[in-house]
């Protein structure tokens, strides 16, 4: 003899198996130029009172495992399911840029930033005050990883009552994060290949912020200098400036060459890479010099540390939280994390 319960458990599982994406779709990928993109909107069954005891239900047999919700928070769940054409990102590819209509780089030059570790750029509608909905689009490598996994830099989902959620973008499986009572979200995607990505929307809808995941797309170095606005540099104008900013910069005979290479698409963060990067190779040679028991050697590298303020590259740095960079460039040989030499 069957009761309601059961009918409704039958029904239920079924209509979820029905539902279920099918192998190869996902809820978010990066569509490929000029491709069409089919949409079918899903919305998941809601049964009032009875959806709470089902759920109850399914969680004891096991059939079913739901994310935990906050008191009072409803499913907050993807509404979009997408076909994925299965074609992976290749190793050098690990950058995401937004390709939706009306969405631009705002000014500023903390928009964008790229480096060998970690970079990011950011995009807001055109013509936007400064409450504007924004899309922030990070990556980094295995050093960031852990940090990239905390929301927003400081909510943590085990503490600060962050709703955390399964989804699929770009073909992998993500994270999905909601701020609780906030307008806020992110996806961070697994590392990959020596890189992961994060994105985080704010001020703007949940359904908004699935569009824009959409919209997204892979591309290497090169092509994503090609999406920036004119005033970015691009690599040749990059190669031309780190030339310009270290014309006057003292180097000893021998160092490694990698810390004065940047792919900074910014004057000041391309200056602020090569600041660092000269210090380093300063206290290079000043812990070569000492373990060669070179006293000569060693003065040397601390009087060009302690004039590197005086350095042509400082006025590219003037006006900014690091400004006072090479006036303190001296603090390299005591360790000093503003140079992050290691």
């Amino acid at each position: 003899m069957t009761t309601d319960l059961d009918d409704l458990i039958r029904a239920t599982l079924a209509e979820r198996a029905e539902d279920a994406p099918a192998a190869g779709r996902v809820i978010a990928r990066a569509p490929r130029p000029g491709s069409a993109r089919r949409t079918t909107v899903r919305r998941r069954w809601t049964r009032g009172l009875a959806v709470a005891g089902l759920a109850g239900a399914l969680a004891v047999t096991g059939a079913v495992l739901a994310p935990r919700l906050l008191p009072g928070e409803t499913p907050f769940e993807p509404a979009m399911s997408f076909a994925y054409d299965g074609v992976p990102r290749s190793a050098e590819a690990y950058r995401l840029v937004l390709d939706a209509p009306g969405w631009v780089v705002p000014g500023g030059d903390g928009s964008v930033t790229d480096a060998s570790h970690i970079g990011g750029v950011d995009y807001e509608p055109s013509g936007s005050g400064r409450r504007a909905p924004r899309l922030d689009i990070s990556w980094g490598d295995s050093s960031t990883y852990q940090e990239g996994l905390r929301f927003a830099g400081s909510f943590d989902t085990a503490d600060d009552g962050v709703t955390e959620l399964p989804i699929e973008v770009l073909g992998q499986e993500a994270t999905y994060w909601r701020n609780a009572g906030e307008d806020a979200f992110r996806v961070v995607l697994p590392l990959t290949a020596g890189h992961y990505q994060v994105i985080t929307g704010t001020g703007m809808s949940k359904t908004e912020f699935e569009e824009l995941l959409t919209q997204l797309r892979w591309v290497d170095q090169a092509e994503f200098d090609a999406t920036l606005p004119d005033r970015y540099l691009t690599a040749e104008e990059r190669a031309a400036t780190i030339e310009q900013l270290l014309a006057g910069v003292p180097l000893p005979e021998r160092y490694d060459e990698h810390r004065l290479t940047s792919l900074q698409p910014n004057r000041y963060h391309l200056a602020l890479d090569l600041a660092r990067g000269a210090s380093c190779v300063w206290r290079d040679e000043w812990r070569a010099a000492r373990e060669s028991g070179d006293q000569e050697r060693v003065t040397h590298a601390e009087d060009v540390l302690h004039q590197a303020g005086d350095w042509p590259m400082d006025q590219a740095l003037d006006g900014n939280d690091t400004g006072d960079l090479l006036d303190q460039a001296s603090t390299v040989l005591d360790g000093s994390e503003r140079f992050r030499c290691d």
